[in-house]
């Protein structure tokens, strides 16, 4: 009796967890709805190279220009931080949008996931769901 007593309440957990994830809070990340994949990605940025002003949720700002040096789905980037400009890669996989600003052999750089909030402006979120930057690209 005692083990079904147990086994009843893990599933009931379970379930409970599984309302509790399923965006039944009010989940930003339900509303934003899904995010793009690879050819909606390049679609995006199929005129060409962009450049794109940027605002991270600490309120630091910068521009990133982007660069299809190596097709469609991959290139060289810089970015612009007040006087300082560093430069990168980026590159699409999936529903993965990867930048890589470091410096070295063992730099590792971010992926996001990259939601369209309107023409030209999109919202880049973490593997954990938190939000990266807003950016606004021409």
């Amino acid at each position: 009796m005692r083990h079904q007593i147990i086994v009843l309440g893990a599933a009931l957990a379970l379930g409970l967890a599984g309302c509790e994830t399923a965006g039944g809070g009010g989940d930003k990340m339900a509303a934003l709805g899904t995010p793009l994949d690879a050819a909606g990605l390049a679609k995006e940025f199929k005129k060409g190279s962009k450049n794109c002003k940027w605002t991270k949720p600490d309120g630091s700002k910068g521009e990133d220009f982007y660069f299809k040096t190596s097709g469609p789905y991959s290139g060289d980037a810089d970015r612009n931080m007040g006087d300082k400009t560093i430069q990168g890669r980026w590159k699409i996989v999936g529903q993965g949008f990867y930048t890589n600003f470091g410096k070295g052999k063992k730099a590792l750089g971010d992926w996001h996931k990259v939601y369209k909030i309107k023409k030209n402006t999109y919202e880049l979120h973490k593997s954990d769901g938190s939000k990266a930057m807003t950016m606004k690209c021409s």
